[in-house]
């Protein structure tokens, strides 16, 4: 991920399927629930027995804040109405990537920069209470990631409320398993459609195996107004990646 103030550059794994070419053709990319990831793990974190360890702990000052946020959930689930997300790597030099999320690459890798408050502002709750933006983050990896942050982590970040610290961070876990996936979501109140800027798309990706007809489609579909790049193998290394831009 390049953070650079105004922008987050975002990276996706896409299949050449119809969903490729309605996210190129609206410029609007989907929030889907978590019950459809691929992993079963995802999103499926039980705070209850995480508050439970981290009370056993015993350390009095933060136990006070465990018991609010036990109290609320207790009351409202935070996973009661599960919210979508929109899911995105910081990289795209990662093989295992072009494996599982482009097509054992026969697909694209899609390269977003995104304005820092562009969503946050155009699907403020103040505009719509049906879809609206509810935070965005880097995926934490670790096998107790959400009671190591309970224990440890600042609760009062990055959002000056708790509750919905303590919301947002039960979708901000995975196994350490998943770490070479180095990913980044987006989450919205609901599954559905975000629109952006068609301009946002800067770059596209060509696998190894995307085929000559997919690549000569996506061109004509998406236009010149952005890089171009085919993957390479790379000589310098037996299984490495190198690309580089066409014109």
């Amino acid at each position: 991920m390049t953070d650079k103030d105004d922008f987050i550059r975002l990276f996706r794994f896409r299949s050449v399927n119809e969903y490729l070419w309605q996210e190129l053709s609206f410029s609007a990319l989907f929030a889907g629930k978590p019950e459809n990831l691929n992993d079963p793990f995802d999103c499926q974190i039980n705070p209850f027995h995480s508050l439970d360890r981290a009370i056993k702990k015993g350390d009095t000052q933060r136990t006070e804040y465990f018991n609010k946020i036990k109290s609320v959930f207790k009351n409202h689930n935070p996973m009661e109405k599960e919210p979508g997300v929109c899911c995105f790597s910081c990289t795209m030099e990662e093989p295992l990537l072009w494996s599982h999320y482009a097509d054992a690459h026969k697909g694209v890798c899609l390269m977003y920069d995104i304005p820092t408050d562009y969503i946050s502002q155009k699907y403020s709750p103040t505009k719509s209470k049906d879809f609206y933006f509810v935070g965005s983050t880097s995926i934490n990896y670790g096998d107790n990631g959400y009671y190591e942050w309970l224990i440890n982590g600042d609760l009062n970040e990055p959002m000056d409320d708790v509750i919905l610290n303590a919301s947002v961070k039960l979708l901000s876990y995975k196994s350490k398993k998943w770490d070479y996936e180095q990913e980044y979501r987006i989450l919205m109140s609901d599954a559905g459609f975000i629109e952006l800027e068609p301009s946002f798309l800067k770059q596209v990706t060509f696998g190894l195996r995307t085929p000559s007809r997919h690549k000569q489609l996506l061109r004509k579909t998406v236009g010149s107004d952005v890089e171009y790049v085919r993957t390479l193998r790379d000589p310098e290394s037996d299984f490495g990646l190198k690309f580089e831009g066409i014109s």
